[in-house]
């Protein structure tokens, strides 16, 4: 089969890219060639700026996007799953690469994308070859017009599959080398500087990433787009007495030093996993069967937060929410009545009112209602002081050193909680060295009521991006403590920068952090409030998804010759 300009075969591949759009002075063309299926449109004022379109949205009609994404659950797989809705509804084809058998693959498929399984690791390992040949065919078997690789696998295997030849944006979510030590860091940082000429763009979620790639030497077509979140879906509660009730009927939390340990994360039985015609390669169109039939791939390379496998390190950008719906101890079955953590929310009434206003909030899967009387009964009634950290249980994340921080929060005030949202493989050492006063409610469908019910939210990470978890808190009117790594001063107005950002790694700066506000009602409101107006008005995830729909229709106009193949 001959090959195309991309140097990839397929009939249906374009013989040039462009978008027909409007400019400042009217109707203008970017480029304006046809492919098979048809026209590839963008109409609407295209913005680079990071602004939303003056005039409505970009249209992307006949425009076919591949993402190609590991890891599959956290915050990465929350904006693959958004940005594909957005472009699905501006007309785009959207196909999402990535393994079959985690959350990601179901919520594209919700979203109106096809997807198509990409079998990838997220450590490093020996697998890689077939991982770049996984990608290599999803990008052929999609006839992509334009390729976007979200985390560091995707941006080492589908960098080296491509190589330019397509039209490529790569969004680390965190840099790999950050999650690195010794000569695997050195190694990363060689490896982004050699790789930043097979992507048209790095797209970075703040400025503070793009900071650390210039002074790593990456030498790369940059564009900072801010991370948004659904500011309908994460809004502020009319009464958290009513969200802690709710919570307290429906939710399990396991208190360390009870009969119940965490043990891993339930895996997907054979039951589970896709037919063997979606296991083995193929677009899977949502609701359809698979296409096309592939061998299945291993591999693997870092990304954020995963736990390394022998001889490899974590990597970073990964979850910033928490895994996959579920309930109860990390890993472990929800609790019945009477068992540890009962009630540990308050009593009370089913808060219709609340969920009026929160109509899209979910409760995990799985979990049993709650009844009074357990050893944790009472423990976070209503005024009882509570701090809410949600992500993924690993090293990123630094749940590690909010516990060793905690002594010093409890010293101060005795009665204050602590309530960890998550599951992750430090599960079983986290729950080790929890002090008193520590809870642990396990992975959930959605976070909102846990932010909602906060009093302060909680993320102390070792690196990040910009982490989506602070910004969920924020929307819901809630103020933050964060760790000083990637987009954190950003996220926050100057002001709060000046008292809830501490440096990573502190243990008792991160205890005065939190009792200031526990302590200081009149601060935390004025944080609350000043939280919600800066999510709302920097961080709603409309414009997010407008800005990088518009960075699209500028790549689009640009030669395949931009980037560098070799």
């Amino acid at each position: 089969m001959p090959q195309d300009q991309y140097g990839l075969e397929g009939p249906d591949r374009p013989h040039g890219l462009g978008l027909h759009g409007r400019g400042p002075d009217g109707p203008a063309v970017l480029g304006g060639t046809t492919r098979a299926s048809g026209t590839v449109r963008a109409r609407g004022t295209v913005r680079l700026d990071g602004a939303a379109p003056a005039d409505g949205a970009v249209r992307l009609d006949g425009l076919t996007v591949l993402h190609l994404a590991q890891p599959v659950d956290g915050g990465v797989a929350r904006v693959v799953a958004d940005l594909a809705r957005a472009q699905t509804a501006l007309g785009a084809r959207v196909v999402v690469g990535c393994p079959p058998d985690g959350p990601l693959a179901e919520a594209a498929r919700a979203a109106g994308a096809a997807t198509v399984p990409w079998h990838a690791r997220r450590s490093p390992g020996p697998g890689l070859p077939a991982e770049v040949a996984g990608a290599a065919r999803a990008a052929r078997e999609s006839a992509a017009d334009l390729v976007h690789l979200h985390s560091a696998k995707a941006g080492l295997a589908g960098r080296l599959a491509l190589r330019g030849r397509v039209p490529t944006v790569f969004q680390p979510h965190a840099w790999s080398y950050e999650a690195a030590t010794g000569p695997l860091r050195a190694a990363s940082v060689r490896w982004e500087r050699y790789a930043a000429r097979w992507a048209h763009r790095v797209l970075c979620v703040s400025e503070a990433e793009r900071a650390s790639g210039l002074a790593h030497g990456i030498a790369a077509r940059w564009h900072v787009v801010r991370n948004g979140v659904d500011t309908a879906r994460f809004t502020p509660a009319v009464r958290q007495e009513g969200v802690r009730a709710e919570l307290a009927r429906w939710v399990g939390l396991r208190e360390p030093g009870g009969p119940d340990r965490p043990g891993e994360a339930d895996r997907p039985g054979e039951a589970d996993r896709p037919g063997d015609a979606a296991a083995a390669g193929g677009v899977r169109e949502p609701g359809g069967a698979s296409e096309r039939g592939g061998a299945p791939e291993p591999g693997g390379v870092p990304e954020p937060g995963s736990a390394p496998e022998p001889g490899g390190a974590p990597e970073p950008g990964t979850s910033d929410r928490p895994e996959a719906p579920g309930a109860g101890a990390p890993g472990a079955d929800a609790p019945g009545a009477g068992a540890p953590g009962a009630e540990a929310l308050g009593a009370g009434a089913f808060d219709a009112e609340v969920l009026a206003v929160e109509a899209a909030g979910t409760v995990a899967s799985g979990v049993e209602a709650i009844g009074a009387g357990g050893p944790g009964a009472e423990a976070l009634g209503a005024g009882v002081p509570l701090v809410v950290c949600v992500g993924r249980l690993c090293r990123q994340k630094g749940q590690d050193l909010l516990l060793e921080a905690w002594p010093q929060v409890t010293a101060r005030l005795p009665e204050a909680r602590l309530v960890l949202v998550g599951d992750g493989p430090d599960a079983q050492a986290l729950w080790a060295a929890a002090p008193r006063g520590v809870l642990f409610a396990g992975a959930a469908a959605d976070p909102v009521r846990w932010y909602q019910a906060a009093d302060v939210v909680v993320q102390p990470s070792r690196w990040e991006g910009m982490a989506l978890a602070p910004l969920e808190a924020m929307a819901c009117g809630r103020p933050v403590v964060l760790t000083d790594v990637g987009g954190a001063r950003e996220c926050l107005p100057e002001v709060d920068a000046a008292h809830c950002v501490v440096p990573p790694g502190d243990a008792a700066a991160l205890a005065t952090a939190l009792l200031r506000l526990l302590t200081d009602p009149v601060l935390r409101s004025a944080a609350s409030l000043r939280a919600l107006a800066r999510v709302r008005e920097r961080h709603d995830l409309r414009d997010t998804t407008a800005a990088v729909t518009a960075l699209y229709a500028h790549l689009l106009d640009l030669p395949a010759r931009e980037a560098t193949p070799r």
